[in-house]
């Protein structure tokens, strides 16, 4: 490992989403000397070839407001299919054509009874970030978290206590609502921190890493700690 504390960058599946900058930036970030994991969603990748299958996606939201993808066993197939042989192997193939000597990696989850399940990337990503006590970068077709979803003037910049962190879960809603649970998860675990922010700006890694985006503390979680 290099000195500079390691960068864990997860790269939102969202159709809005474009990789391309991402990867050429994460190639900008190792060369000056930071180790970085690139953890990816893939939930249009999924949706796309579900749709091609005659399938259609279905998505539940928990009581507090959190939204996941229902997968059954066939849905199941077509998400290994799609996430492991396509998103996974596109990114590896544009990281080393950026001069990265990347590797991709398929983690499996089991339920109790030994039965593959699907992984909310969000999650996966602050759970790395943890193990590692890394900065995690979660990029997104949005700035950040917004006080008002529909205003992007209204971007949250700092969250450093637990009444900013309080605004900051009052403000998310739908998907964003899991990326702020994955922070919440990642500061628990060891991580140094957490931004939130726009897969699509110039230089999107390290505009987030300079002070881009949505960035949370572990002040934020005041005795959680």
């Amino acid at each position: 490992m290099t000195a500079a504390a390691p960068v864990v960058v997860k790269i939102g599946g969202a159709r809005a989403v474009d990789p391309e900058g991402v990867l050429a930036d994460v190639a900008a970030v190792r060369d000056d000397g930071t180790d970085v994991v690139v953890v990816h969603g893939g939930s249009t990748a999924v949706d796309d070839t579900l749709e091609r299958m005659g399938m259609e996606p279905e998505y539940v939201e928990t009581p507090s407001g959190v939204v996941g993808r229902f997968t059954d066993a066939e849905t199941m197939d077509v998400f290994t299919m799609a996430m492991a042989g396509r998103v996974n192997t596109d990114l590896v193939v544009g990281l080393r054509a950026e001069g990265v000597d990347a590797v991709g990696l398929s983690g499996v989850d089991l339920a109790d009874e030994g039965v593959a399940v699907n992984t909310d990337a969000d999650r996966a990503a602050a759970a790395v970030a943890a193990e590692l006590g890394a900065r995690l970068v979660s990029l997104t077709d949005v700035a950040g978290v917004y006080r008002d979803p529909d205003a992007p003037a209204t971007v949250i910049d700092r969250v450093e206590t637990p009444a900013e962190y309080e605004v900051l879960t009052e403000a998310a809603e739908g998907f964003m609502s899991r990326k702020v649970m994955a922070a919440e998860e990642a500061l628990a675990g060891g991580a140094s921190e957490v931004v939130v922010a726009d897969a699509n700006a110039d230089e999107p890694v390290r505009s987030a890493l300079s002070g881009g985006g949505t960035h949370v503390l572990p002040g934020a979680l005041g005795g959680e700690q």
